[in-house]
């Protein structure tokens, strides 16, 4: 639903009285086309959502604007605090005794936007631009830039093809994008997250702090729902030795792998052979890993004592992955929810890992292909098909027990899915704060605009908030 919309750049412009105000309170003038579809069928003063912040303006309805809405620039930088020169929607809220505009979508980084790698920038380039058609004010920050007393932040907005900071309200809406947290932010998330979000049940979450960290946690909660725990690879705490004997008894080889840990750090892999040797491979970097052969149980209890002393580890059974030309491959799979808060799949990547690599990242020399390139290479047409459709059945299926079991909703997932010899699909990890990455030849822009379209659907309706009125600039 579209209105023009008009922002009165002239002090003595025939509509306004100098600077119209009504006992203090800003004035919109809306069309009566515009207050119609709002449902306001007088003058009348109302609350105004902006980001958390609630303002009182009175709307003024002005037949002669057709199908206008004009607000002054002064009013724009007294209710927004941004320059807000940008489309904006209207909604209402709390049936109808309210209304919101935008909303305000803050995307938490670790870094400013700009300093990201170039595909992470394209995206959030591509989610800012989407943001603003869609009459949503987008902008970019890190926790040190928050002023808590004050509710507001200094931000980054990207606006036709630059990065500028403003100055804007807590935003309704946080999309949590933070990765590595250095030492000197550490703060400023824990006062964030742990202190001010916890006061402020009105700011909507996309990503959890710390959530899914602890990996047993998350798959002792997995195994209990019946239709994710088919897709579990035999996974326990590693709390002693004999648990690593009695699974490499059971399946001849396993994984160890810290309990809290991401990117493939300290990962490693322990098989025995009919001859009762045993063999531990290690990636060091992308281009060495250490494959130490040992005879004997009791130097093998030496060599995982000093792993497993130093941070919680797991013991995994190990899956026997599907291998183009000698090199492991595995899946990552990208879920977000759209505006019906139902789990969509936006992109599947194939990792294939170095050749005899025991992992498939790319700190570890792994590379990502088009998952059916991969699969085409490994199985027929026909059975690269089966598989991709009953990989994307179970990625959705986890993920919605992931919201049954879990107190906290979410709203983006990564998971980390293996396909065995066999076609059958196990889960190794899941991420609530995915990388963004495409393989080559993927329509970068088709991507990364159905991603931005899922994410700002997912905020609208995390604020129940009615079919917006957009008007345009």
């Amino acid at each position: 639903m579209l209105i023009l919309f008009e922002q009165n750049d002239a002090p003595n412009h025939n509509m306004w009285l100098g600077n119209k105000h009504f006992g203090g309170t800003n004035v919109i003038q809306l069309s009566a086309d515009l207050a119609n579809r709002l449902n306001i069928n007088c003058t009348r003063e109302v609350t105004l959502g902006v980001g958390i912040r609630k303002e009182k303006v009175r709307f003024e309805i002005n037949a002669s604007l057709g199908k206008k809405c004009i607000i002054r620039p002064d009013t724009i930088t007294e209710i927004f605090l941004s320059r807000a020169r940008q489309p904006l929607s209207i909604s209402t809220i709390h049936h109808g005794n309210e209304f919101k505009i935008g909303p305000f979508l803050g995307i938490l980084s670790g870094v400013p936007p700009f300093m990201l790698p170039k595909e992470i920038v394209s995206l959030y380039e591509s989610i800012a631009e989407s943001a603003s058609e869609r009459g949503m004010i987008c902008f970019f920050f890190t926790p040190d830039l928050i002023n808590f007393e004050k509710e507001t932040v200094t931000g980054f907005k990207y606006s036709h093809k630059n990065w500028n900071v403003e100055e804007f309200p807590m935003p309704d809406t946080i999309y949590n994008q933070t990765g590595y947290i250095s030492e000197e932010l550490r703060p400023f998330y824990s006062r964030l997250f742990l202190d001010y979000l916890k006061k402020k049940e009105e700011i909507k979450l996309v990503n959890p702090f710390l959530a899914l960290r602890d990996k047993i946690q998350n798959h002792d909660k997995l195994r209990g729902h019946m239709e994710a725990a088919n897709y579990l690879p035999n996974t326990q705490k590693c709390h002693s030795l004999e648990i690593v004997f009695d699974f490499l008894g059971k399946y001849g080889s396993v994984y160890l792998k810290p309990i809290i840990s991401s990117l493939g750090m300290g990962v490693y892999k322990v098989t025995v052979n009919n001859s009762g040797e045993y063999t531990i491979e290690h990636h060091l970097s992308q281009s060495e890993k250490i494959k130490e052969t040992i005879k004997d149980r009791e130097k093998l209890s030496e060599v995982i004592n000093k792993i497993i002393m130093g941070q919680p580890y797991l013991v995994q059974e190990t899956v026997k992955l599907i291998h183009y030309q000698n090199k492991p491959v595995d899946f990552r799979i990208h879920l977000i929810k759209n505006m019906k808060r139902e789990w969509k799949v936006l992109v599947i990547n194939a990792r294939v890992g170095p050749e005899w690599g025991i992992i498939t990242g790319r700190n570890w020399g792994g590379c990502r292909f088009s998952a059916g390139e991969i699969l085409l290479c490994v199985f027929t047409s026909e059975q690269s098909e089966e598989i991709l459709n009953k990989m994307k059945e179970a990625v959705i299926q986890i993920a919605q027990a992931i919201d049954e079991v879990h107190e906290i909703p979410f709203g983006e997932l990564g998971f980390d899915i293996a396909v065995d010899e066999k076609m059958n699909i196990w889960m190794i990890e899941v991420n609530p704060k995915p990388n963004w990455s495409l393989p080559a030849g993927a329509d970068k822009n088709l991507l990364e605009k159905k991603m931005a379209a899922h994410l700002l659907g997912y905020c609208r309706s995390l604020l129940k908030l009615s079919e917006p009125i957009i008007v345009l600039p």
